[in-house]
């Protein structure tokens, strides 16, 4: 996969990337500051245009489908993309666009998840809870209702918020993940597969 800014651009961004990440895997990419690793996680969200090459996710060519048709989710470095709803409105956004969301499912929802009483625009609000609660709301509506409905996603979140072992969560979810680390050295704690990135 090669990406450039434009489609006309002789600056070459991202070249000759070749990468596989298998079902329930996540991926760490590491390197430093401004190599591509950004860049890379974008392209395959689909907010970049790739110039040549091929991204597929599962047995579908992604390449010309925008990023809502991709059925993947992209967690930004600001964990607060809604600084302005709660955290359970957070959870609950994707779900309230999804057919056979009932807002009868929201006291369920609640019960089980007691995180929702903290606001991550709040800047007491720990950390950890942002990150927890930008990676939970990424999972694919379906997931992140079944967990709410059907698994103690409570105690689940508090377990990793505690400890701060995301893939404490991860580990237990069929989806696949992709990280950015910046790092010189492909070294983290989180992950079941390193990759590294060298300038683009």
């Amino acid at each position: 996969m090669n990406l450039a800014p434009t489609p006309k651009a002789t600056a070459i961004v991202l070249r000759g990337v070749d990468l596989t990440v298998e079902d329930g895997e996540f991926l760490v990419l590491v390197g430093s500051s401004g190599c591509g690793k950004s860049t890379l996680l974008r392209s395959i969200a689909g907010l970049e245009t790739v110039t040549s090459g091929t991204i597929a996710i599962g047995d579908r060519v992604v390449n010309d489908l925008p990023p809502k048709a991709r059925n993947i989710a992209m967690v930004f470095q600001s964990y607060a993309l809604y600084p302005h709803l709660t955290v359970y409105d957070n959870l609950a956004f994707g779900l309230r666009r999804t057919r056979g969301w009932s807002r009868e499912d929201s006291p369920s929802m609640t019960e089980d998840s007691s995180v929702v009483a903290a606001n991550p625009a709040e800047p007491e609000s720990p950390w950890w809870e942002q990150v927890v609660v930008g990676v939970t709301r990424s999972l694919p509506a379906a997931l992140r209702y079944q967990s709410a409905r059907e698994t103690a996603i409570d105690r689940r979140v508090r377990q990793v918020a505690k400890t701060l072992q995301i893939d404490t969560l991860l580990d237990r979810l069929p989806s696949s993940f992709l990280a950015a680390k910046a790092a010189r050295r492909p070294r983290s704690r989180h992950g079941t597969q390193p990759g590294c990135l060298l300038d683009g």
